[in-house]
């Protein structure tokens, strides 16, 4: 086996090198500037609710990158099991998506709620809030649960869906 019969192997392995670390650089490029307009314009103390937003945002494209670069890695690689992996998950996301739906709809129902309560904003980051009697400051919002930190010092972990299915009493938000 020598050089130029190999040689496509190899420009590929390192094409599929560069686009994981270009999907890699592009992350830290949205996470760098999400961060620093986040610091120059002071939103955690400002305006929670754009903070919330944008970390959302960021969250999301870190999950669509990582897909993304994944897809394109294996359809890249001249191997014929990945190629066809890659047409499949490109091919066919919608009947993929619609399958995970129904074997995840809990998972999925935390998913979208999590987007909702990050643009709707019925909750936003230090707000303080009573849910189910429990009152406490919101310290996060991620993708699937929320964290509040309650009055007497503990961590209250809500799935995000909960959230939807419970009455909020939200102490912070002012009706303009």
């Amino acid at each position: 086996m020598s050089w130029a019969e190999n040689q496509h192997h190899f420009i590929n392995a390192g094409v599929s090198v560069l686009v994981l670390i270009g999907a890699w650089v592009l992350y830290v490029l949205i996470k760098h500037g999400i961060d620093r307009f986040s610091r120059r314009r002071n939103l955690p103390q400002i305006d929670p609710g754009a903070e919330t937003r944008f970390r959302m945002i960021e969250r999301l494209s870190a999950l669509v990158l990582f897909f993304v670069a994944v897809g394109l890695v294996f359809w890249i690689m001249d191997v014929s099991a990945l190629k066809r992996v890659a047409v499949g998950i490109f091919a066919s996301a919608g009947v993929v998506g619609i399958a995970l739906g129904f074997a995840a709809q809990t998972t999925i129902a935390n998913l979208i709620s999590g987007i909702i309560i990050a643009f709707v904003q019925p909750i936003r980051l230090r707000d303080s809030v009573n849910i189910d009697g429990e009152y406490g400051a919101v310290e996060s919002i991620g993708l699937f649960y929320t964290n509040i930190r309650t009055w007497d010092n503990r961590r209250l972990i809500i799935p995000n869906k909960m959230l939807f299915d419970r009455a909020i009493r939200n102490y912070t938000l002012v009706d303009p």
